[in-house]
Parts: C-alpha cells; structure tokens; sequence
C-alpha cells in the first residue's frame, strides 16, 4: 500500500466540530437539581474571585471577518472580535488572557508570547504563512512558556518550519497539540534548537521537506542544548522527504544533542506513529537520556531506528515494546558511544536488517563504531531479509544478547558477525533462519567476508536454544571459524548443515546437546566438528585439519547427527586429554550401537572389530589402535545412547537412566538443583548439566 493509500487514510476521522456538538449536546441531559448546583458553584466561585481582586478574565477570540458568536459551532455572530491572531496575541496579557481561534484560513506568520496560550474554537482553523524562509509560528525571546492547540499549520514556500522553537535566549516551555501540520515545502514540521521544555502530542505531521520533527540543521550550532526535556507522544509522522535531497534529515524525527537532554517518544497509552519518511524513522545524536515506548515505526527508506552516541550509562536509554518493520535497510542501526537496552518486547521484522551496528547504511561520516556496552534482550527478531542481528562495524564494547531473544526466520543469519567484537549470547531461541544460527563471515561458498582480523571475534555463547537453521542449506547452528570464545550448554538441534563449526581460536566447548544435524539428501552436517579456515574450504566443503592446542571440548552429548558427532583430532598426552568425557552415540551412519564399548576402572574400550564404528562417530580421530584394549583417544568419552525424554517432541534432556548422568568432567563445577543429576559433587553431560545448565522454559 502506497503512503497516499494508506497514511493519508490516518489522519482523516470524526472533525472536531462534530466532536464538540456531541460534547455540548450531552449537557441537554442534566437534571434541574444538577443545574441549580451547577449555577451556585459558579456564583461562589465568581464571589471569591472577586473578593480576592482577581476576576473573571475573557477569553481574546479571533475570527476571519472580524465579527463571532462564541455560543455557535461555526463563531458565526455579530460581536465584534479580532480579525488576526498575531493582534489578539499582541493585545493579550501574559498569565491572565487566551486567544481563541474561530475557523477560517489566517494568512498570516505569528509569534507566540510569554503566558499566552493560542487555541482553536472548533475544528483546526488554518494558518498559512508564505513568506519565505520564516517559519509559520515562531516564538517571541525568552525565557517564554505558552501552549499552542488545535490548528492546520502549513508553509508552502521558502525553508522555513511549520513550527519553530529555536534562537531564543533563553528556555521554551510549550505543549503543541491536536495540530495538522504539513506542506512545508523544504524545511521541518517543528523545529526546536536552544533549550526547550516541549510536549508535542496529538499531532499529524506529514509532507515536510526535512523532518517531521527536527533541529535546525546537522551543524552543534543547531543542537538541542542540555537541561532540554522533549516528550513527543500520540503523534502521526510521515513521508517527510527533502525534495533538495540534503542527506540525513529526512526523518520522521532527527533530534541531537549537546549537554544533558532527555527525550522521550510514545508511551504505551500515547504511541507514536512513524512511516514513509524519506531517510529514518527516528534519529538520535547525542541524546543522553532517552526512552523510544511502544511505537509503530515503519516503511522508512533507510530504517526504522537511528541511534549515535546515545546514552551516558545502565538504564538511561531504553528502546522497548516497539513495532519495528517494513523499513528499506535496518530496523534499528546502532553506532558510536551507544550505551543503550532494546528490550522488553521489541517486534523487529520484515526490514533489510533487524538490529544491525553499521553507519555505512547512513549517508554520512559521523557515525563511527559502537563503544560502549549495548544489551539487546527480550525481542522479537524475525524475517528480515538480511539477517536478525548484524555486526558489520568493529565493536569495542560488549554487546549482550540475552534473555529469550526469539531470533527467527531471517533470510540470512540469526546472528550475523562480519567483525571484531565482543559478544555475549546467552539465553536464546535462534531457529529457523535460512543460512545459519550464529554465523561469522558472509553467507556465500566460500569462508571469508570477516572483515576483522581472525579470532578478533570474542564470542561467549551460552545456554541457547539453536535449532531449524541452515534451510537454505548453507551454514549450520553455530558457524565460528573466525571467532575465539567459549561456547557453554547450548541445545543445538536439527540444523540442516551442522552442529557447531568452529575454528583455531575457540577455548572450550563445554556441556552442549548437539543432536540431529545435517541431513541424508546432501550427506553432510556434523556435531562439533572442527574446520580449518585458513585451509580456504566453501561454507559447506568437508572440514580440514587439526585444532591447535590448548581446547577442551567435555561433557558434551553429540547424538544422532548425519556426520560425525564430534571431529577434532588431537595428539592428547594421556591425564590432560583436551576431548575428554564426552557423550557420542548413532552418528557418522553408524545406527543404534554403541560400537562395541565397555568400561573398565572408568575408562573407556572399544572391542576389537568395531574400530570402524568407533571412528565414524568421531570422523576419523577416535579410538587409538597401537594395541589391544584399544582405549578411545578421550579416555572418558561413552559411546551409548543417551536416553532423550522424547527426541521425537524434541525434548533432549536425559532420562534419570542415561549413562551421561554424573558422568561428566567435575572440574567445570557441579549440576545446578535440577534432574536428573542428583549428586552434590557431580556433573550430568549435556546442555542441562553443570553449573549453567539450560534452566529457562
């Protein structure tokens, strides 16, 4: 649907006229009792207003023919009043009088004054200004505090501003409200620098040349200055596009700071609606304090969300319960000293990116790489087309991505990491996503597009849930060749290429359920399987080399997988093995059996004539065959099924049976308080074993 389809439609409804009538009408009802009370609240409150020498002030009304009738709808009437609003706001007293706004089109530029409120009669009366380069209301030098209410504001030539709230001496204190502001032919719906205490709420802004909301320009001089509050809430922004295609500013709202300024977009009673603009939805430099609530923000040309060197510390910049999608590139486009939380229930979906650090998608040089911590928690991050979550830009902060983020359905990468960064993901669902899980590099044949240097990835990845990936058939459920990190208690399931791939850099992969990867139609997609980058093999080719040491990879349980469970050949000196007590069983082809295995004083034998089996559930580096007893390379390694609860419901935790049960390596600290693991000083294999083993539903 096109904007004139559909946005359009939005700001058409029930004229304020009619709403009035309605309003006035429902007084016909009230009983004479309810009257007669009514009447003698008044005349108390007339005897003490007198008494205290105040009075009952008059309202200053305005009509186009210079005559009105305050009792009618329409003003129509013989009273005399004035004919322009500026010369009733001239005549005005600050804190005592009002100026009341009949309908009809002013020709005119006006200038707001201290203490004088402008407000309409009825339904939005018109004012158009058309000198060029000036702004249609102004406000007079300050320190000014007055509010402006119900009109149709416009400015069809010049670079001026519906609304502008900039250049004076001192603090605008101002609430804009239930106005129509549009047309303005190369400049902003409103426009505020200096210092400003502004409340814009109720309002349509739409067919601005440079915002909907905007400073003066992108230069400090224009900056919002510090002790700036903005609440903007309740509003519908859209298709403001710079017909002079200066860059960045076509925005639903551009707002940056300088000093301490807080702005706060929507709230969950009071969303803003934000779409078809031509750059951003929403873009914020600068801006210390900031809480973006409960918006729909979509179908703009290069995001939804811009945000740059936003926040000062935890807490103090807050993206949540937004409806992000549609937009052309990112969804929300992290950059610079960016210390912020998206959280707590962000839709992100059907953008080019959902959540993406790249200020290469701006077209501008200001934005640089995110250095602060960023936490991205608790959202929704499904079928964008490029990816859910993109690191293109270094990072040199921590970025945590945790607490049930469902990252699903994206066309590329649940996680897509193209860069040298820190990253924690813990805690979440990553399924389904057309080319891999968690994936470093590009999406093409062949392993490169890291545009770091290798290993400069430092990746804790801990107690997700990744499954489905890989449908396009490229990647797999974790793909890390170019990453160093660690990799704990994650269920890593029904991936269609693979487990978890990784590389020369990872430390330790501890405590995972790897189950049920690859597939039979391309015979390939192994368990923990390690792959040489360097070796330059496409992103599905078969694994190459050896791991270097030191890594430990124990207590894992690698099952039922297409390929090998786990392949990482090592010459292990014997009581420091780097795979060790690990859970392998039905992988490589090799059905139901446990290859023949025994115990004997805890460790672990494969009997003669099952060298075969053995090795296929290790792709090659399993059983050392020097000479009978022929003991597996991992000394403590089981071959033996691990007694799922119900593999074909996809519930991969063990049975109380399972001979993974307090059979895992004690040194990575004992089972938390859950079954089946029963013992104090003990550990189960698998994702729900150990100190971190999987706990949330």
């Amino acid at each position: 649907m096109t904007y004139n389809d559909e946005f359009k439609l939005q700001i058409q409804g029930q004229s304020r006229e009619v709403q009035r009538l309605n309003l006035l009408s429902s007084g016909e009802n009230l009983g004479v009792k309810t009257k007669k009370t009514f009447l003698l609240l008044v005349l108390i409150i007339a005897i003490v207003l007198l008494v205290s020498g105040k009075g009952i002030t008059a309202d200053l009304y305005v009509d186009d023919d210079g005559t009105y009738d305050a009792t009618t709808p329409s003003c129509d009437g013989t009273d005399t009043c004035y004919s322009s609003i500026q010369t009733a706001i001239t005549a005005a007293t600050g804190g005592v009088d009002k100026v009341v706004v009949c309908p009809g089109t002013y020709a005119e530029c006006i200038s707001m004054k201290n203490g004088v409120d402008v407000e309409s009669a009825t339904s939005e009366p018109t004012i158009d200004c058309t000198t060029t380069l000036t702004a249609t209301v102004t406000f007079e030098n300050g320190p000014i505090s007055c509010n402006l209410d119900d009109f149709d504001i416009t400015h069809s030539s010049g670079d001026g501003a519906g609304i502008a709230l900039d250049g004076l001496s001192g603090t605008v204190t101002t609430t804009i409200s239930n106005c129509t502001i549009h047309d303005i032919a190369a400049g902003a719906g409103i426009r505020m620098n200096g210092v400003v205490d502004c409340t814009i709420t109720g309002n349509t802004i739409y067919d601005c040349g440079k915002a909907g909301i905007s400073v003066g320009d992108v230069t400090t001089a224009d900056d919002v200055q510090g002790g700036s509050s903005i609440t903007i809430k309740g509003n519908t922004i859209g298709d403001n596009t710079d017909p002079f295609t200066e860059p960045n500013i076509e925005a639903g709202i551009y707002l940056k700071g300088s000093g301490s300024v807080t702005v706060d977009i929507g709230t969950v009673a009071e969303p803003n609606t934000i779409c078809y603009n031509g750059e951003v939805g929403i873009r914020l430099d600068t801006i210390t304090d900031l809480m973006i609530d409960s918006n729909t923000i979509k179908n703009n040309t290069k995001g939804g969300i811009l945000l740059i060197d936003v926040g000062s510390g935890s807490g103090d910049a807050i993206v949540q319960n937004n409806d992000v999608y549609d937009n052309s590139k990112a969804g929300i486009n992290i950059g610079g000293a960016s210390y912020l939380t998206i959280g707590n229930n962000n839709d992100i979906y059907s953008n080019h990116a959902g959540v993406v650090f790249n200020m290469g998608n701006v077209d501008e040089s200001a934005g640089s790489p995110s250095s602060r911590p960023v936490k991205i928690t608790g959202n929704d991050i499904n079928t964008n087309s490029w990816g859910g979550i993109g690191i293109i830009d270094a990072i040199t902060n921590t970025v945590t991505i945790t607490d049930q983020n469902v990252i699903n359905d994206n066309t590329r990468a649940g996680i897509g990491i193209q860069n040298s960064c820190t990253l924690v993901i813990t805690k979440n669902s990553i399924t389904y996503n057309d080319r891999g899980g968690i994936h470093t590099g590009t999406w093409v044949h062949d392993p490169g597009g890291f545009s770091g240097t290798a290993g400069s990835a430092d990746l804790t990845i801990k107690q997700n849930r990744v499954y489905g990936n890989g449908e396009t058939n490229y990647g797999s459920g974790i793909d890390v060749r170019h990453a160093t990190g660690t990799i704990y208690n994650n269920l890593v399931y029904e991936n269609h290429r693979g487990g978890i791939r990784f590389g020369d850099w990872i430390d330790e992969i501890i405590n995972n359920t790897v189950a049920d990867n690859g597939d039979a139609i391309h015979d390939q997609g192994g368990g923990i399987i390690y792959d040489d980058i360097s070796a330059g093999d496409g992103v599905n080719d078969p694994p190459a080399g050896d791991p270097p040491a030191p890594l430990d990879i124990r207590n894992n349980i690698c099952a039922y997988n297409q390929k090998a469970g786990i392949r990482a050949c090592f010459t292990n000196t014997p009581g420091s093995e780097e795979r060790d007590y690990n859970l392998v069983f039905s992988n490589n082809g090799t059905g139901a059996t446990d290859c023949g295995w025994y115990t004997d004083s805890g460790i672990s034998y494969v009997t003669e004539g099952n060298f075969s089996c053995a090795n296929k559930q290790f792709g090659g580096c399993g059983a050392d065959f020097s000479g009978p007893p022929h003991a597996l390379d991992g000394p403590h390694d089981i071959i033996s099924d691990p007694q799922f609860e119900n593999r074909g419901a996809d519930d991969y935790r063990i049975k109380s049976t399972s001979p993974a049960v307090d059979a895992g390596d004690t040194f990575y600290g004992d089972d938390i308080s859950i079954p089946p693991g029963v013992g104090t000083s003990t550990i189960d294999m698998g994702a729900y074993g150990g100190p971190d083993g999987i706990n949330w539903p």
